[in-house]
């Protein structure tokens, strides 16, 4: 069971690392500037937890800016096997331009950032056909959010960046009834986060990004490496 907790816990971790903050310099993409629109589609790898999914964000050039992932999760659970859950998030945050050009920078941005994270699944038969259980998860990020755009060739554009978001999760086990067992469990958890992002932007609209993302306050430190590519369009 603990193991099983553990595993619902990285799922936040990928969740967050799926969608900090949408496209916005800050978190280590192309600009809202360069078109309103952001798609992107990446993986994350955690242990014992992995994720693929897709994210549609959209934003001002400066200001307010919000994206919703889906995200498809792979659990493997230690004496029970291997699951599949779905996850929906949704970010959203304020850019502020911090003023900064010179020959090295571009621009630093900073943001503030908000979101909520829904994990539905996966269902899990922890004594056999005796306990099984339909999973639900919910997780509550707060946090901020530091990106650099480095002056660079007409073609490439290097965007680092790094978040720490402090998150506040909520496990649910639901069980059939008539098993003999309480038919809904709540675990609680409180931790933090921190993200570490590198993209290049090819022509400024095109965004190759890889990331670790990393759980803070709960032992010993438990990495998730991804991959995202994404690409802006519409207005400018």
């Amino acid at each position: 069971m603990v193991h099983a907790i553990r595993c619902l816990m990285l799922t936040g971790l990928l969740v967050f690392g799926a969608g900090t903050a949408g496209a916005q310099v800050c978190a280590g993409t192309a600009p809202f500037s360069a078109g309103r629109v952001q798609a992107a589609a990446g993986a994350q790898f955690a242990d014992d937890v992995r994720g693929i999914g897709a994210e549609l964000g959209v934003g001002a050039a400066q200001g307010p800016f919000a994206a919703t992932t889906v995200t498809r999760l792979a659990l493997t659970l230690a004496d029970t096997g291997s699951f599949s859950a779905n996850s929906v998030a949704v970010t959203a945050g304020y850019s502020f331009d911090m003023g900064v050009s010179n020959q090295t920078l571009e621009l630093v941005q900073l943001c503030p950032i908000i979101g909520i994270d829904f994990v539905f699944g996966p269902e899990v038969d922890y004594l056999g056909a005796w306990d099984p259980r339909d999973t639900r998860s919910r997780a509550i990020h707060a946090g901020v959010s530091i990106g650099a755009m480095l002056t660079s060739t007409s073609t490439v554009t290097v965007v680092p960046s790094v978040a720490f978001a402090f998150v506040s999760q909520s496990v649910t086990l639901k069980r059939a009834p008539l098993t003999g067992f309480p038919e809904r469990e709540t675990f609680s958890t409180e931790y933090g986060i921190a993200d570490v992002r590198f993209g290049f932007v090819f022509r400024r609209v095109l965004t190759v990004q890889p990331s670790v993302a990393m759980i803070l306050g709960m032992g010993a430190p438990e990495p998730a490496f991804g991959m995202a590519v994404g690409i802006n369009f519409g207005r400018r």
